[in-house]
């Protein structure tokens, strides 16, 4: 949620920040300490605020079966999201690694069949002579 337009806001609008490198920080995934806590103050915050006034009202009003519902929603969005980010990991964390030691496996691939190939003639030449 912070990359993009809310790091380029509160870089542009507290930080006095150019909004290049607001866009170099989100890119990279390196952003600055005050970033952070400032986006981690919001994130509890949020959380109090939806946590107390919503989860606890509808517990409340609803009884235990609101309770085991929002519970079975919180499960299922915390797996959704863990998937999600098992995904991320694979398929663009590793997913360059991986290109590259194919293509370094493909690259090395026709010098391994000629080893290969030598090695089976030497035999086929050393059966012959005795």
């Amino acid at each position: 949620l912070w990359r993009g337009g809310p790091c380029e806001l509160v870089g542009s609008l507290l930080w006095k920040r150019p909004k290049a490198v607001s866009q170099d920080q989100s890119q990279r995934s390196d952003f600055e300490i005050r970033d952070f806590m400032f986006y981690m103050f919001g994130h509890a915050v949020a959380c109090l605020v939806i946590g107390i006034g919503l989860v606890a009202g509808i517990s409340y009003i609803g009884g235990q079966r609101a309770h085991a519902v929002m519970l079975l929603l919180a499960t299922t969005i915390c797996a959704e999201r863990g998937a999600n980010r098992y995904i991320f990991y694979v398929t663009k964390m590793y997913g360059s690694k991986l290109r590259k030691a194919y293509q370094e496996l493909e690259g090395n691939l026709p010098r391994q069949l000629e080893g290969i190939d030598e090695q089976e003639s030497a035999k086929q030449e050393n059966k012959k002579s005795k």
